[in-house]
């Protein structure tokens, strides 16, 4: 089976100018992902380390303005899970405190929890006790998956545009490119016979 000259040149520059959006689709998701989150690890991170401090108190006031701050909610807790302080009016942690931080350095994006109905990475770090401090707390960062996900569609949305637009504009020209060719060879093959 024989091909069109249209499609011999269309084909091979559409294949070329798909694969090389999939592949900077792939890169820039890749990218766009891992600034997203070091970006917002970098400003959980120093909220956490102010809240961390023995000498800052950890009321509901307090709290509620960090909320304000970094759009994470935060609830102090007992070791044993008795709630001391939340941002929240509702904020009841379940969740485990397998891996608590140390310092405020080490916050991250963690395992993805379920309350009320709203999605969580949740995060944990053991306050030290101090003057202010009489037992032994528990600081959990609860940053809402639905805020991640807008920040990483805003981030990704203008590129996957670009990219989707470029396809669009390169399918167009190499068709025009392509016709025409075809019909000036369609012309002198038929001036030929």
């Amino acid at each position: 089976m024989r091909y069109s000259i249209r499609n011999q040149l269309l084909l091979p520059l559409l294949a070329v100018a798909l694969a090389s959006l999939v592949a900077v689709a792939w890169l820039s998701a890749w990218w766009v992902t891992t600034a997203t989150r070091e970006r917002i690890e970098t400003q959980l991170a120093g909220v956490v380390r102010v809240l961390a401090d023995p000498r800052f108190p950890l009321t509901r006031p307090v709290l509620e303005q960090m909320r304000d701050l970094s759009e994470s909610e935060f609830v102090v807790t007992s070791e044993w899970g008795e709630v001391l302080a939340t941002s929240g009016p509702s904020l009841d942690v379940d969740a485990p405190s397998r891996e608590l931080a140390r310092d405020g350095s080490q916050i991250a994006l963690g395992p993805r929890i379920e309350i009320d109905g709203r999605g969580y990475y949740h995060s944990s770090l053991r306050l030290a006790t101090a003057p202010g401090r009489t037992r032994p707390a528990v600081l959990h960062v609860l940053y809402p998956t639905d805020e991640y996900d807008a920040a990483w569609r805003a981030a990704f949305g203008p590129p996957l545009l670009v990219g989707f637009l470029s396809i669009t504009g390169v399918s167009l020209v190499a068709t025009i490119v392509a016709s025409r060719v075809a019909r000036v060879s369609r012309t002198l093959g038929s001036e030929v016979k």
